[in-house]
C-alpha cells in the first residue's frame, strides 16, 4: 500500500513535512540521484519516513511540465536537521547519502542506524546485505525494481536517468526504500539484541559510528602523482617485452603466451614438463597460479619457463590492476577515492574497492614504486602509523602464553625466535630468508594450516614441515590449547566470536581433529578469532583517532586504511602533533 507516501509539491507542504520531522525521535532518509558516484551526482530528491508505511517525497528534479521544489531553498530547510545530532538518521547505505549531501554543503550528523552493517553483524558469511534481499527475508516483501521506472538497462546507466522519471513514479520507489529501511532497522537492532548481548553495543558503539569516519575518509580521497605512473607505465611495459623475449628464448619459438592451448603444448608437449592437475571443465592441464609455481620449483631443465610466466602474469597484473586504472580513476582534483566497505568480509576486517588499494604488494619493487606515487599536496606529508605484528600479540593475549608474551615483554623478534627454533641456530645468526620462512610458519601455524599446506609454501618434505608445527607448538603450548578450545566452543555454540563479540557462524566441525591436518571450517574458525579481533581494534583506532582530530585544531585528515596500518594527510607544520595523536589513539584502542 503505497497510499500515505506524500509528495511535497509546495512551500505549505514542506512547511508540513519539516514540522513533523523535527518532532521525530528518528527516522529513514534516502536519497535518489543521477550518478552512482556521490561526488558527482545531482540529488533527484529525497525521500524521508519515520512512520511505517508512511512516507514524504521532495523532488529536488523533474522532468519538463512536473512541478519540484526550489533546490537551495529546501537543502537549507534540511541542513539544520540533518546535520545535528538529533533526530537520528537511518538508511540502507547510509554512506552513500553522507556523501552525496557533502557534495552539496551538508555534513549530515547523527546517524544511528544502517540496515546493511546490521544484517552484516548478523550474518557476516552471507554473500548480499542488498535492501531487495533484506526486504524479502525479512518483510516478505519484493521491492520495486529500478527497471519499473526506466526499463531494461544496466544500475548505473537508470540512475543516470532519475531526472527524466515522473516524479509520482520515482515518491513512490523513493519512499519504499526509506520505509522498508525503517522497518528494517527495528527488526534488525531486535535480532542484534536477541543474538548475543555484546552485538548490540559493537553496533551502536563502533560499526554505525565508523559509517562517518569511512564516509569523510572516502570524500576525502588521496592524491596520486599521474606523471610518475605514467613514467612506471612505460618502465612496466618494457619490463613485460623483456620477459616476453626471455620465454620465447626458453621456449625456442615464438608463441602466444596468453593462449592456454599453445602455453600447455610448450610447458608439457615442448619441455615435457609432468602434469600437476587438470581443469574441471575441459580436463585440458591446467595452467593456473599454483600448477606454475608447482612447476617452478621443480628440478627441471624447463621450470625457469614457468618462473618467468608467474613473474610476467605479476607485473601485467599491476601494470593494469594499478598503473594504467589509477590515472583514469582519478577525479578532477587528482585524488582517487576508493570505497572502503564495511560488510564483505567475513572477518570484519575492512575491504577496498574502485580501486582496490589494499592489496598493493609491500615487498616487491612494483608494489614500492606505485605506493610512491601516492603523495600529499604541497605543504602536506603523508603520516603512516602500523600495528607491529598485531595478530601476534593479539594472539598472546588470547592465549595467555607465557613463552610468548614473555618474547613481545622483552622486545624478542618473534619471527627470529621461531627461526632460531628451526634451524637450531642462534637468534643473532637468523638472516632475511630464515625469518621470512618462521614467518609463514608463524601465521600458518596461528590460521590451522596444514603440513601439507606448509610444505608447500615453504618448498619442503611434508614430515620437515610437520617438524616445524610440532616444534611451534612445543615452544608456545598454549596457543595449541586454546585453538582447540575455540574449535570445542565453535563445535557446541555454532559460531566463534571475536574479543569485542563479533560473530561467524561455523559449520562442518567434527569432534575429532588433528593440528597438523586442519580442515577449512577449522582454519575459518581459528582465523575469525584472531583477524576477526585485529579488524575490531583498527575499528577501535581509527574511532578514537577521528575523534581526536575532530578536538583538536589540526589539519589532519585520515585518507586511507591498509588493514593493520592507517594513512593520513597533514600540513607539514603539524605532523609533530599529528603523530602523537596518533600514537595515543592506536595504543590506547583496546
Amino acid at each position: 500500500d503505497y497510499s500515505h507516501y506524500r509528495v511535497a509539491r509546495s512551500q505549505a507542504e514542506l512547511d508540513e513535512c519539516m514540522l513533523e520531522l523535527a518532532r521525530q525521535e528518528r527516522f529513514a532518509i534516502d536519497l535518489e540521484t543521477t550518478s552512482l558516484q556521490p561526488e558527482e551526482c545531482r540529488i533527484v530528491g529525497i525521500a524521508l519516513s519515520w512512520k511505517e508505511g508512511h512516507g514524504w517525497y521532495l523532488p529536488l528534479m523533474a522532468p519538463p511540465g512536473e512541478t519540484r521544489l526550489e533546490v537551495s531553498e529546501t537543502l537549507d530547510r534540511l541542513k539544520p536537521i540533518l546535520e545535528g545530532r538529533h533526530p537520528g538518521k537511518i538508511n540502507q547505505n547510509i554512506k552513500y547519502d553522507w556523501r552525496a549531501l557533502a557534495a552539496s554543503g551538508i555534513r549530515m550528523g547523527g546517524i544511528v542506524g544502517d540496515t546493511m552493517v546490521a544484517d552484516y553483524l548478523l550474518h557476516a558469511g552471507e554473500r548480499s546485505h542488498g535492501l531487495d534481499e533484506l526486504s524479502r527475508r525479512y518483510l516478505g516483501h519484493r521491492m520495486i525494481p529500478i527497471t519499473d521506472l526506466i526499463g531494461p538497462s544496466s544500475r548505473k546507466a537508470a540512475q543516470m536517468r532519475m531526472d527524466v522519471v515522473r516524479v509520482d513514479q520515482v515518491a513512490r520507489y523513493a519512499c519504499e526504500d526509506a520505509d522498508a529501511a525503517l522497518r528494517l532497522s527495528r527488526i534488525l537492532e531486535t535480532a542484534l539484541a536477541e543474538a548475543g548481548p555484546r552485538l548490540p553495543g559493537l553496533y551502536a558503539d563502533l560499526e554505525v559510528p565508523l559509517v562517518e569516519v569511512l564516509a569523510r575518509m572516502e570524500r576525502a580521497g588521496v592524491l596520486i602523482d599521474a606523471r610518475r605512473l605514467e613514467a612506471l607505465a612505460v618502465e612496466m611495459a618494457s619490463e613485460l617485452q623483456r620477459i616476453e623475449t626471455q620465454i620465447h628464448s626458453i621456449a625456442g619459438r615464438p608463441f602466444n603466451i596468453q593462449s592456454l592451448p599453445q602455453l600447455r603444448q610448450v610447458l608439457f608437449e615442448d619441455l615435457g614438463l609432468p602434469v600437476q592437475g587438470k581443469t574441471g571443465t575441459t580436463g585440458e592441464p591446467s595452467t593456473d597460479q599454483e600448477t606454475l609455481e608447482k612447476l617452478a620449483s621443480l628440478d627441471h631443465r624447463g621450470s625457469e619457463l614457468p618462473r618467468m610466466l608467474l613473474r610476467h602474469r605479476q607485473v601485467s597484473k599491476l601494470k593494469g590492476t594499478y598503473v594504467d586504472a589509477l590515472t583514469g580513476l582519478a577525479g578532477p582534483d587528482g585524488r582517487v577515492r576508493a570505497s572502503f566497505n564495511q560488510t564483505v568480509t567475513a572477518t570484519g576486517r575492512l575491504s577496498s574497492s574502485d580501486p582496490n588499494l589494499q592489496n598493493i604488494p609491500v615487498r616487491r619493487d612494483e608494489g614500492q614504486q606505485i605506493r610512491q606515487a601516492f603523495i600529499a599536496p604541497p605543504g602536506h606529508r603523508l603520516i603512516s602509523a602500523d600495528y607491529s605484528q598485531i595478530e601476534l600479540r593479539l594472539l598472546a593475549h588470547l592465549t595467555g602464553d607465557e613463552a610468548l608474551i614473555e618474547a613481545f615483554k622483552q622486545g624478542i623478534d618473534v619471527h627470529a625466535a621461531v627461526a632460531a627454533e628451526i634451524y637450531g641456530t642462534p637468534v643473532a645468526s637468523v638472516d632475511s630468508a630464515m625469518r621470512r620462512t618462521a614467518k609463514m610458519v608463524n601465521f600458518g601455524v596461528i590460521y590451522g594450516i596444514s603440513a601439507f599446506g606448509l610444505a608447500q609454501r615453504l618448498g619442503v618434505p611434508r614430515e620437515q614441515a610437520a617438524s616445524c608445527i610440532d616444534a611451534y607448538f612445543a615452544r608456545y603450548p598454549s596457543v595449541l590449547a586454546w585453538q582447540e578450545q575455540i574449535l570445542d566452543e565453535a563445535l557446541s555454540r555454532g559460531f566463534v566470536e571475536t574479543i569485542l563479540g563479533r560473530r561467524r557462524s561455523i559449520t562442518g566441525l567434527k569432534s575429532s581433529r588433528s593440528h597438523r591436518s586442519r580442515t577449512q571450517p577449522e582454519r575459518e574458525a581459528i582465523n575469525m578469532a584472531v583477524q576477526g579481533s585485529a579488524a575490531d581494534l583498527i575499528k577501535l583506532a581509527m574511532l578514537g583517532l577521528d575523534r581526536a582530530l575532530e578536538r583538536s585544531a589540526l589539519g589532519a585528515r585520515l585518507v586511507l586504511q591498509i588493514h593493520d596500518e592507517l594513512v593520513l594527510e597533514c600540513p607539514e607544520r603539524e605532523t609533530g602533533a599529528a603523530a602523537a595523536l596518533v600514537r595515543q589513539a592506536m595504543r590506547g584502542a583496546m
